[in-house]
């Protein structure tokens, strides 16, 4: 079997000339891909970076990410991409989960380490990205490697590691409700499934496809689905470092873009900004919707518009994509459609017995795109990886024709605008203010972003705080999403028997409260 690595040097061989990432009007070829992984591998690898280490990547979404990420994977190391937004907490928790001795980054992630660098003793090679010459002078730190000196004489010649499709070769952060960050262990097998399984149910064609990603790259959608797709098509990818509607469909227009995946928001935004005059002859096959439930009104709206099928889809960085809506035949519209490639989809009860159709409980997943579990985490990866599946933690039903249908999170997990909150991780900071006494943090539905975080906070006595002062509080030491958009300060808040909130209860009052 193929492993991650095998679909760019293959690529590479058959068609060097032909773009694989575009960014910024820059174009790099298939064969300047394979040469400068080629290099970056060697370079690590003469760095003392061996099969098995794990390298943390902190980047954002440009096509240096794709190139060390590819690079590590040619060594047999495994990668482990940060979400680009984290702040100092974020990035020292993460660090000290996977254990990695090296990271590539930014001025802007040396700036962080800089302050985090004493409770890292662990941490043994920083390599820096820098965009010029004051960049490399302005940061102080004593293990810090330029990426350009590091790669300068490096040979481009292939690195012959023994790779395995079932080697580990990413640790994509995740998260519980308990706030302990997990990494899930990707395997090449379960990425290079993933891929596969993506475009034979997309039909997409053979090295015909040209696809826009405006997602973060270090996320499982943006890398796993987006850009393994392309590779596996040998197709050209388009980045775009962050949402802009403008610049979308600009590329959409300049580079006959075929395909575009993205979440329930960033189509309502490409339909709120189509032009008929501009955008008549943008002609797109069918595209994918996922991160979230995407409403029928925006799948229809945008057939109507671009007269082609948006297909949602359900599925999970420990599984990749469980189920799709069909590109022909009967789509049913409010539903995640039906397994994709041999992946089975169950709906159990809590003791892990088959309901029958039309019955809510949990969907556990099977399948050959599955991680292997939770690294250093045997607990955790217990609890989840069962002999029945993938525990997802999500409700739902199947009907008798087999299509899934979401209902609820039976995790407290909150998706804005396609990205993850985990209330945890907000509250944990929201306990370290002086003045809060207890916090709870859900989520609320919002017709653009899906759901916003409300935070719900009991003050210490004799205290009293603004819902601006908790909003800063949270944007200063959390990615800037994170932060709750709403502060109500109650009295109380509702409890069980030991002590725990009901975050049921909460989440109903909120709605209420606050439905937007």
């Amino acid at each position: 079997m193929e492993t991650i690595v095998d679909l760019l040097t293959s690529a590479a061989k058959f068609v060097p000339d032909k773009p694989l990432i575009i960014f910024e009007d820059n174009s790099y070829t298939y064969d300047y891909f394979e040469k400068e992984t080629n290099k970056i591998a060697n370079s690590l690898k003469d760095l003392g970076v061996k099969k098995g280490d794990g390298i943390a990547l902190f980047l954002p979404s440009k096509p240096i990410f794709c190139s060390c990420c590819l690079a590590i994977l040619k060594i047999g190391a495994m990668a482990a991409p940060f979400n680009y937004m984290f702040k100092e907490q974020e990035v020292n928790r993460m660090l000290k989960v996977t254990g990695c001795r090296t990271i590539i980054t930014t001025k802007r992630g040396c700036e962080i380490l800089e302050n985090i660098i004493d409770d890292l003793p662990g941490l043994k090679d920083i390599i820096l990205v820098a965009e010029d010459e004051q960049e490399k002078k302005s940061i102080d730190l004593k293990n810090l490697i330029i990426y350009e000196d590091l790669i300068r004489n490096a040979s481009s010649d292939s690195i012959k590691a023994d790779i395995n499709p079932d080697d580990v070769a990413l640790l994509m952060h995740s998260s519980g409700t308990t706030g302990i960050p997990k990494c899930i262990m990707e395997t090449h097998k379960s990425i290079v499934f993933g891929g596969r399984n993506h475009v034979s149910m997309l039909k997409y064609n053979y090295l015909n496809e040209r696809l826009v990603c405006p997602l973060p790259i270090y996320n499982n959608y943006g890398f796993v689905i987006q850009f393994i797709s392309i590779l596996t098509t040998v197709g050209t990818f388009i980045m775009i470092e962050k949402w802009d509607t403008e610049k979308v469909y600009e590329a959409m227009i300049n580079y006959k873009v075929t395909r575009i995946g993205g979440t329930p928001t960033m189509f309502v935004y490409l339909l709120k900004g189509f032009n008929k005059e501009l955008h008549c002859n943008i002609k797109l096959d069918a595209c994918q919707v996922a991160g979230q439930k995407c409403s029928v009104e925006v799948l229809e709206q945008f057939e109507k518009t671009f007269k082609t099928k948006l297909i949602d889809s359900y599925g999970a960085s420990e599984v990749a994509w469980a189920t799709s809506g069909p590109v022909s035949g009967i789509y049913k519209k409010g539903s995640a459609g039906t397994t994709v490639g041999n992946t089975v989809v169950k709906i159990m009860d809590d003791n892990l017995n088959e309901l029958a159709p039309n019955e809510i409980g949990e969907v556990v997943i099977k399948s050959d795109t599955a991680a292997n579990g939770y690294w250093n985490n045997p607990e955790a990866t217990k609890e989840f990886f069962t002999s029945s599946g993938w525990r997802s933690g999500d409700l739902g039903y199947m009907d008798t024709d087999g299509y899934l249908y979401i209902v609820d999170r039976k995790k407290d997990l909150i998706i804005t605008g396609g990205a993850n909150i985990y209330p945890a991780d907000v509250e944990e900071v929201l306990y370290t203010h002086p003045k809060v006494s207890i916090v709870s943090v859900v989520g609320v539905p919002d017709e653009q972003k899906g759901e916003l975080p409300v935070a719900y906070i009991i003050c210490e006595e004799g205290e009293t705080a603004t819902e601006k002062e908790i909003i800063d509080f949270c944007r200063d030491k959390l990615a800037v999403y994170k932060a709750p958009r709403i502060v109500k300060f109650v009295e109380s808040i509702p409890l069980g028997p030991t002590g725990k909130v009901l975050k049921k209860e909460l989440k109903e009052l909120a709605a209420k409260e606050f439905a937007l």
